[in-house]
């Protein structure tokens, strides 16, 4: 029996040996193999990111010259502010503020995202606030944001999806645009996509099988870690976070946040108390903000955001309600809601207009394989629950803007997202149809440059867009003594002037007399300029009045003028602009007008005494 037991024994250790001696040279290869996979990564990753900031760079050097837009010059002052230490205030002073009875709340009334201000005065204060620095910001953030398309495309579809759908993102005219715009849009898409990639990252780890361990094994601590971020927890709290964050941009509507903190809540059994779980936590990234804005004006929510919800109505047509004095209803929800009929219109209108604009939010070739997409890709739950969720924020954030006065820049916060789902059905309906190699490479030729002609075309078709015509003067308005540049400045581009100028600028009513009105309730004005925008064919309604008096000299000797001061007579300046001093200006006049006498006396006095000087 003995002599049975000891041959197997032998050959028990023999084998365990052999083992032992094979077992290093196969963890070797485990391991070359493993930093073979790595740095394969780390090349197509440099290569794809080496591509998107030539793409980038180069838009940016031949197109890019100035902001353009109302919210990028906007943000701009108030992120100077910010860095500046004084908050988060702006220096756009709106008449609408006096009519509601609050003229004080209009400097905490920035009209822009917190999160976009906030994050563009860090930018501020590596380099000098200018046009250069809130583009380029936004081309970090668009960099950012193609590495969560790469992370969310990857989870849904795999690697070469996820990095055809990057390349695809970094040649979107929609998306370059926005970022040299610096509207906002892009900070907005980059919350965005990173929540959707946060929450799938939930669904996804809520459905992996736990990994099998040796019983008589002791977990490392980095086994504890990945073990830790193995679970859909961390995830749903980062996808909560991120989804306060989205709020703060500005660029969110309530209802698209709503769609983001079910779909991080799809994780669990229990999705109810997921739901509260997630959205709590949303709350309270944002309550700071929310208080804040209670503090300022009795209401969680600004003025200008509350009332954009009556504008574009009969009774309040275009911008209006911003610069009147009077008359403005206390509660624009209540008004809302005991004018349907003028909603309704409002709500029609907007909706009608964004029709044949959403196509452009990717582009109007591609945003057929959108359509389709949703009914013969999303097969997987992560996959269904994507796809649902870019519809939903989609819709919901076209229905915002119809309803609250905005441009289409919220819609754009889809675009990262909605370009990688389009892309993907692009390539999936070619696999599964194109049988030949030939017919394959043609048509991915073909796709190819029906996704890169835009940008293609713009490069070809080359040149910087002309320099805005006010700008000149608005540089000539910061470059004035520092008696005149403290002055308040009313006029028609006042978010301009506080850019460029640095001044307090106050938005002109329709009427001199409202002007009056803003004066006496606090914000008295020094000095009216009147950019050439007014001398344009088609001036905007409620600025005929200024429009007449820039154009034919109308209505100034009306206006309080100062007077005995020659040079600071009403003028015509560059580009047929005009800039009238009105009376209130006399103290901040002769405190520049007794420098002026005191530097030219003494420069009198030194010229004497070197007359004397040079005599003796």
């Amino acid at each position: 029996m003995v002599t049975d037991i000891q041959p197997a024994q032998q050959t028990q250790q023999v084998v365990q040996q052999r083992r032992g001696r094979t077992a290093p040279a196969g963890d070797s290869a485990d391991a070359r193999a493993r930093v073979n996979r790595i740095a394969r990564a780390w090349l197509l990753g440099t290569i794809i990111a080496a591509f998107g900031v030539a793409a980038f760079v180069r838009f940016y050097g031949t197109h890019f010259e100035h902001l353009a837009t109302v919210d990028s010059m906007n943000v701009a002052q108030v992120a100077r502010n910010v860095r500046a230490g004084r908050g988060f205030k702006t220096n756009v002073v709106y008449p609408l503020h006096t009519a509601i009875g609050r003229p004080d709340s209009s400097r905490h009334d920035i009209g822009v995202g917190p999160l976009y201000a906030l994050g563009l005065s860090v930018f501020f204060k590596g380099r000098d606030p200018d046009d250069n620095g809130v583009a380029l910001f936004n081309g970090i953030l668009l960099f950012i944001t193609a590495a969560f398309l790469y992370g969310l495309m990857k989870l849904a579809y795999g690697k070469s999806i996820a990095v055809w759908a990057v390349l695809a993102y970094f040649v979107s005219m929609k998306a370059i645009s926005q970022a040299l715009a610096g509207g906002g849009a892009t900070i907005g898409a980059l919350t965005v996509t990173a929540a959707l990639y946060f929450a799938l990252m939930a669904v996804t780890n809520a459905e992996r099988e736990p990994t099998a361990r040796a019983e008589d094994e002791e977990p490392s601590g980095l086994d504890r870690v990945k073990a830790f971020f193995n679970t859909p927890w961390p995830w749903a709290v980062l996808a909560a976070i991120t989804i306060g964050l989205s709020y703060l941009t500005g660029m969110v509507g309530w209802l698209a946040i709503a769609g983001l903190v079910w779909l991080a809540s799809r994780h669990g059994v229990r999705t109810r108390k997921s739901f509260a779980i997630v959205a709590i936590i949303a709350v309270i990234v944002t309550a700071p903000w929310l208080v804040r804005n209670v503090r300022h004006f009795d209401w969680p929510v600004s003025p200008l955001s509350r009332y954009s919800l009556i504008m574009l109505t009969g009774q309040f047509p275009a911008g209006s309600l911003m610069w009147e004095t009077s008359g403005v209803p206390a509660s624009p929800e209540l008004w809302a809601l005991s004018n349907p009929g003028e909603m309704v219109r409002k709500i029609g209108g907007g909706l009608a207009g964004l029709y044949g604009a959403l196509p452009e939010i990717i582009n109007p070739y591609l945003f057929a394989f959108l359509l389709v997409g949703v009914f013969v890709l999303a097969k997987e739950r992560r996959q269904r629950l994507l796809w649902g969720m870019v519809w939903f924020i989609l819709l919901a954030q076209a229905l915002t803007v119809a309803i609250y006065d905005r441009d289409g820049d919220p819609v754009a916060v889809v675009t990262p997202v909605a370009l990688g789902l389009a892309v993907a059905t692009l390539i999936s309906l070619m696999r599964r149809h194109l049988t030949t190699r030939r017919a394959f490479v043609g048509a991915g030729i073909a796709a190819a440059v029906i996704v890169a002609w835009p940008y293609t075309a713009s490069l070809i078709g080359g040149g910087s867009p002309p320099e805005s015509p006010s700008k000149p003067v608005l540089n000539l308005l910061g470059s004035l003594a520092p008696e005149l540049r403290n002055g308040t400045v009313a006029t028609d581009i006042p978010w301009q002037v506080a850019w460029y100028g640095g001044q307090r600028a106050i938005l002109l009513p329709d009427t001199p007399e409202k002007l009056a009105t803003v004066g006496q309730a606090g914000a008295p004005t020094d000095y009216i300029y009147l950019s050439r925008e007014l001398a344009g064919p088609r001036v905007m309604r409620g600025r005929e009045v200024w429009a007449r008096m820039l154009v034919r000299g109308e209505g100034i000797g009306d206006l309080p003028l100062l007077t005995g001061y020659e040079r600071f007579r009403p003028q015509q300046m560059p580009n047929g602009e005009a800039l009238i001093f009105l009376a209130h200006a006399e103290p901040m006049v002769k405190a520049f007008e007794a420098r002026v006498a005191q530097q030219t006396d003494a420069s009198e006095a030194g010229a004497a005494a070197s007359e004397d000087g040079g005599s003796n």
